[in-house]
């Protein structure tokens, strides 16, 4: 490459080299190969056994639970081998429990709409119809205690939030003191 001076019409030879190392590409996290780089595991959803294990919800039709539920329930229950969950039995359950929390928040139970009062029924009245309803959370588990579902993952999950300590190599300063 040959560039112009500005005071002189002769021209300079100029270079540009780049250090170069050799390096290793790592794969994109959603182009891995199962169980290659990943700690969790993945599950298939299966409409007909979520509608065997829950069938309060027969009533809602496979786009519903498919393109409704299943990607909210995605976005709480990680289901790409990135998550903690490493057997499939326990991630399936997960999985179903999420998508059940969902479409009864969603669409409700036995073909009825979804129920407007969060928690436990703690005094009811007939006449002049009045209902009060106790709900003991914290902000951590308040949106999980909406449905049973969504308690029972909460509850079944509860491993898997705790902090994690993986120690590292120990160090040896001098090896010949201990000895």
């Amino acid at each position: 490459m040959r560039r112009r001076s500005r005071d002189s019409s002769r021209s300079i030879p100029t270079t540009c080299r780049v250090a170069s190392r050799p390096t290793r590409r790592m794969p994109r996290p959603d182009t891995q190969p199962p169980g290659r780089f990943a700690m969790g595991v993945i599950v298939e959803f299966s409409f007909a056994n979520f509608i065997a294990i829950y069938p309060q919800f027969a009533t809602l039709s496979q786009p519903q639970v498919l393109q409704g539920a299943l990607p909210v329930a995605t976005l709480y229950c990680r289901n790409d081998g990135g998550g903690p969950v490493t057997k499939t039995e326990t991630q399936t359950t997960l999985l179903n429990l999420m998508v059940a929390h969902i479409c009864q928040l969603m669409y409700g139970a036995n073909g009825q709409a979804p129920g407007g009062i969060v928690g436990r029924v703690s005094n009811a009245a007939e006449g002049s119809v009045s209902v009060q309803a106790d709900f003991p959370v914290t902000p951590n588990n308040a949106w999980f205690m909406q449905t049973q579902f969504g308690a029972a993952y909460w509850q079944a999950t509860a491993a898997y939030r705790t902090m994690r300590y993986i120690p590292g190599p120990r160090r040896v300063f001098n090896p010949w003191l201990n000895q």
